[in-house]
């Protein structure tokens, strides 16, 4: 975690924490440089004090096992063997959190696996540390292969992203 953060604020994409004791950062002073908006009048207020939303970072501490990171614009998860929807996906990870060992098998084809083995598009997934930008309309930003390749060097592990709404 310490490697992230720092790798992440030496490049300036992460500031100073919002609050001590809480993994919530200003954004840093290349974050425009990292990350792509979509459109020409990219209005971001890095301090919470001016106009536009309030854009931050948050970077949970990593968890022990890969947890979900869904939100109300998740859709029903497509097999990658036979791209058949798994529309009862919310029942499945209500099971899945107590018996988080089990796959879930396609209705489609049978293959099974894990939750996080489903394509989930850009609409949620799993993960065991997340990198968290707040404020941003889903599909407006999208991180540049430069921060891909730098989240990749910090962790050793490749790096998706996707737009989820609380």
């Amino acid at each position: 975690m310490r490697l992230l953060v720092g790798q992440l604020t030496e490049a300036g994409f992460i500031g100073a924490p919002l609050w001590p004791g809480r993994p919530i950062y200003r954004v840093g002073d290349d974050f425009l440089a990292l990350v792509s908006f979509a459109g020409c009048a990219v209005r971001i207020d890095p301090t919470g004090e001016g106009g536009g939303p309030w854009c931050r970072v948050g970077i949970p501490r990593p968890s022990p096992r890969a947890r979900p990171c869904l939100g109300h614009n998740t859709r029903a998860p497509r097999c990658h063997e036979c791209r058949s929807r798994l529309e009862d996906w919310p029942r499945r990870l209500e099971l899945w959190h107590s018996q988080p060992r089990s796959g879930w098998r396609c209705d489609g084809c049978g293959v099974v696996r894990p939750p996080w083995g489903w394509d989930w598009g850009r609409r949620g997934g799993f993960g065991r540390t997340f990198v968290e930008v707040e404020a941003v309309f889903p599909g407006e930003a999208v991180p540049t292969p430069v921060l891909l390749d730098l989240l990749t060097r910090a962790s050793g592990l490749s790096w998706r992203y996707f737009y989820v709404q609380g």
